[in-house]
């Protein structure tokens, strides 16, 4: 479990089933910002096992995981992660400059709610029933297909969609 503010300069590798990575606020003394990479090495993180790497917020503190730069973000590869109901507060669980491109299919599951805070990429992605991705002005890409069955709100950013997008008959905020 990482609970305390750090950088992470190569490869976090979370490739045993029986492991786990936790990036948690729910059991930190305050807000947590972890940073992957820095002018000289662009960090990665590989999750081998669906769900095995976590987000475990807390209502009353921000949890940021953010790449070095939108030119050097840090590369995502493997399975999904396992998006804990305690980050649903809004603007309590920030990322920015991640690439998840080489995940297959992310889900961000029901009840969450992700702002970006830096330019991001993803794969396939799905924001459940009850979740928020919020993009805040930032710019999304997504190289698979988009399922919107929670919200959106996109106002002032940057969305591109090179698949197809499934908005559910919604119509996100703008």
């Amino acid at each position: 479990s990482i609970q305390e503010d750090c950088t992470i300069l190569g490869t976090l590798d979370c490739t045993d089933a029986l492991s786990a990575i936790y990036f948690d606020t729910n059991d930190s003394a305050g807000n947590v910002t972890i940073t992957f990479g820095d002018a000289d090495n662009q960090a990665t993180i590989h999750n081998h096992t669906a769900n095995r790497t976590s987000v475990r917020g807390n209502s009353s503190r921000i949890l940021t995981l953010q790449g070095h730069s939108a030119i050097q973000p840090c590369l995502v590869t493997g399975e999904d992660w396992g998006w804990d109901g305690r980050t649903a507060g809004a603007e309590k669980f920030l990322i920015s400059n991640m690439d998840f491109s080489a995940v297959s299919s992310m889900s961000i599951d029901a009840g969450q709610y992700v702002t970006l805070d830096g330019d991001c990429k993803f794969a396939a992605l799905t924001v459940e029933a009850t979740s928020t991705l919020d993009l805040n002005g930032q710019r999304m890409e997504c190289s698979g297909a988009f399922v919107l069955a929670g919200a959106l709100d996109w106002a002032s950013s940057m969305a591109i969609f090179n698949s197809t997008v499934d908005l559910a008959g919604k119509f996100p905020t703008s």
